[in-house]
């Protein structure tokens, strides 16, 4: 098992970015007013025409853009992003303080050994697959698909082993705030 190292800072919240982004918008806005400026009487184009299958998406990130600052952070779901689990406020640092992201690589057998998980947590597996969790209560296997997260409160005890010939790959969001 290799744990990375913790990603709730830099680049996964944008703290190693902010910079870079700042300089794509301004340079996106000097490149519309020139080219408003040059087409000043030309007829307007009308609205960007948005793919069926794409409409969904789209309407997420407008009501993200237009509903949350760039000092929010919000922790939804891969597949469905209407599904929002939670929203932190604050710069990256205080993210960062908020809650805790480690993508996990797990080879097979490998395991997490016996732990308490202190805060309630969200799993994104990267691979389908199955991990086994032994707990007081015995052992449970259970089925995975890439992208597809679950939830659990704090206080969850057990050890989980890789139950597949391959490495199995997932990211942990623990969520420090209620």
């Amino acid at each position: 098992m290799v744990r990375p190292a913790d990603r709730s800072r830099g680049w996964w919240w944008g703290g190693g970015a902010r910079r870079e982004v700042a300089l794509a918008r301004a340079a996106l806005a000097v490149g519309l007013m020139l080219g408003l400026a040059r087409n000043a009487t030309a007829e307007p184009l009308g609205e960007f025409p948005t793919p069926a299958g794409l409409a969904p998406a789209v309407r997420f990130w407008v009501d993200i853009f237009t509903r949350y600052t760039g000092e929010q952070a919000v922790i939804h779901d891969r597949l469905e992003p209407w599904i929002v689990y939670q929203v932190v406020s604050g710069a990256a640092d205080d993210v960062a303080a908020r809650v805790r992201v480690t993508e996990w690589h797990f080879r097979p057998g490998a395991r997490t050994g016996h732990h308490r998980h202190e805060y309630a947590y969200v799993v994104v597996p990267l691979t389908t697959g199955s991990l086994t969790a032994i707990s007081a209560a015995g052992e449970t296997t259970n089925a995975l698909r890439a992208g597809e997260p679950y939830y659990r409160d704090a206080g969850v005890e057990h050890d989980v082993r890789n139950a597949n010939s391959f490495e199995f790959t997932f990211i942990e969001i623990e969520l420090k705030e209620g």
